[in-house]
């Protein structure tokens, strides 16, 4: 072993699991993130964590509904979620530029995407704020889970590339 800066580090996690995470604000207006940061947490109950911008409009959407949905995009889907995460919801409507199909949720008003590899509705069970840190972890109940036919999902490889591990 020897010693490298922290950014050369990191470059070594690659690839990292893509999640797509689906909010909604108050007046009903969906938004799309994909975020690398996402993890499960603890079996009972069953959670998901979450680590974004606090700047974001998914942070926003998620103070305001506390309920979000955790999506596994297929490979299908990588265009739309390439796109989601090089624009901003706060000056794009991502449901009306994306080909995503929207379907109902069981038990939150927050849509599904059809055809993801998987999607779980979250309830959000705690908010984490750090001094001096430009993220929030935001831990999520699982209240309901869902599965697809499609199985290849989307994985990070760094500076913004998308792909399905082949």
């Amino acid at each position: 072993m020897r010693e490298v800066d922290v950014k050369t580090a990191l470059k070594r996690k690659y690839p990292e699991s893509v999640v797509l995470v689906i909010t909604m604000d108050k007046e009903g207006k969906v938004n799309f993130a994909p975020i690398c940061w996402a993890t499960n947490a603890s079996r009972k109950p069953r959670t998901w964590v979450l680590a974004v911008n606090k700047v974001h409009r998914t942070t926003k959407n998620i103070r305001n509904t506390k309920e979000f949905v955790i999506c596994f995009p297929s490979e299908k889907q990588i265009e739309d979620v390439s796109y989601c995460g090089k624009v901003s919801g706060n000056e794009v409507n991502k449901v009306k530029k994306c080909k995503f199909d929207l379907i109902k949720s069981k038990r939150i008003k927050v849509p599904l995407i059809e055809n993801s590899v998987a999607c779980f509705e979250c309830k959000l069970f705690k908010e984490i704020r750090l001094p001096k840190i430009d993220h929030i972890i935001f831990i999520g109940e699982v209240l309901t889970a869902y599965i697809s036919n499609e199985k290849k999902r989307l994985f990070h490889w760094g500076n913004y590339k998308l792909d399905i591990v082949k």
